[in-house]
């Protein structure tokens, strides 16, 4: 649906008003201790815009369940939205540790690289990433237009 439809607006007022209360409810209460509630939590955040809120349950599923693929690149996305960069590069790290046979997660380091403005490292990283899956849409993107992409983010990191 386009954005501004009447079927997305009521998608976004579902989501801001059913699904995020009960998952914070969840997270908060009875699953304080499940890292599953907070990720969930984390990802309605994340959908309605509000990265730095979704940082903080991808945190916390962070640190009930260590080393979860999904949780570390949630975590990627979030902090690079918010131009914690460095931040963002440490958890991409500790993805391609733990998978280093998923595309994805190549993809999310190269992006953290470069916006780090660590250029041939990014190069490299996106490689990795177009030859573990190269019918890949997005990682094809970001290798297609590598050159443009890390201008555009070592211009955005000097001013």
């Amino acid at each position: 649906a386009p954005i501004g439809s009447k079927s997305a607006q009521k998608a976004y007022d579902r989501l801001e008003n059913e699904f995020l209360p009960r998952a914070l409810s969840i997270a908060d209460n009875e699953g304080h201790n499940i890292a599953f509630s907070h990720f969930t939590a984390g990802i309605i955040l994340r959908l309605l815009s509000r990265p730095a809120e979704a940082e903080v349950r991808f945190r916390r599923a962070n640190e009930l369940q260590p080393g979860v693929l999904n949780t570390l690149q949630e975590l990627v996305r979030c902090l690079g939205e918010q131009s914690h960069d460095e931040e963002a590069l440490v958890f991409a790290r500790e993805a391609v540790a733990m998978a280093s046979e998923d595309a994805g997660a190549w993809s999310n380091l190269a992006v953290a690289l470069a916006h780090c403005g660590n250029h041939d490292e990014a190069r490299r990283a996106i490689d990795k990433a177009v030859s573990l899956d190269p019918k890949d849409h997005s990682i094809r993107n970001i290798c297609d237009n590598f050159d443009q992409y890390f201008n555009s983010s070592e211009e955005m990191r000097t001013h």
